[in-house]
C-alpha cells in the first residue's frame, strides 16, 4: 500500500489536495500537513514520523513545497527509512501524476517522469511571446486559442 502526504507552508497542502480531489475524486488518497494547522515545522515532522513509524509496511511518498524550506528539512531525515520517498517543489501537475501512480510504492524512474511532467507544464508568456504565437494565424483562428 502507498500513501501520499502533502506538506507545506501556509495552506498550500490543503489547497493542492482540494484541487487534486476536484480532478480525481475519491481516487486520490491524500494526507495534508501545513503550517496553517501546525505550530511549527517540527510538529509536522513529528506527526509525519508518527504515521511512518505506525505503518512500517506502507510506502510513503512525501511532497513538500520547497526544497530546503523548514517543512522539507523536517521531512528529509525520514528518507533514511526504506519505505519513505520525498519530492520537493510540489505543483498540481506533479501531484496529479504522483497520485495516479497506483498503490504500490512508485519506482524512482516513475517519480522522475512525474517530475519532468510537472516541470514541463511550466511556461512563460508575455505580450511579445503571445504575438509570436499568434503571428500568421489570422483573426478567425486566433479566437480558437481562447
Amino acid at each position: 500500500m502507498r500513501k501520499l502526504i502533502l506538506a507545506s507552508h501556509g495552506s498550500l497542502a490543503e489547497g493542492m489536495a482540494s484541487a487534486v480531489r476536484m480532478i480525481l475524486g475519491d481516487a486520490a488518497e491524500l494526507s495534508c500537513f501545513s503550517l496553517d494547522h501546525y505550530a511549527s515545522p517540527q510538529e509536522i515532522g513529528e506527526a509525519v514520523r508518527g504515521l511512518v513509524e505506525a505503518e512500517p509496511e506502507t510506502r510513503f511518498l512525501l511532497l513538500s513545497d520547497i526544497k530546503g524550506g523548514s517543512v522539507h528539512n523536517q521531512l528529509f531525515p525520514l528518507c533514511k527509512r526504506p519505505n519513505v520517498q520525498l519530492v520537493s517543489g510540489m505543483n498540481l501537475s506533479l501531484t496529479l501524476e504522483l497520485a495516479l501512480l497506483g498503490e504500490d510504492g512508485p519506482a524512482e524512474e516513475s517519480i522522475r517522469e512525474a517530475m519532468q511532467i510537472g516541470c514541463g507544464n511550466m511556461d512563460y508568456f508575455d505580450k511579445n511571446i503571445l504575438g509570436r504565437e499568434l503571428n500568421g494565424l489570422g483573426e478567425d483562428k486566433e479566437e480558437s486559442l481562447w
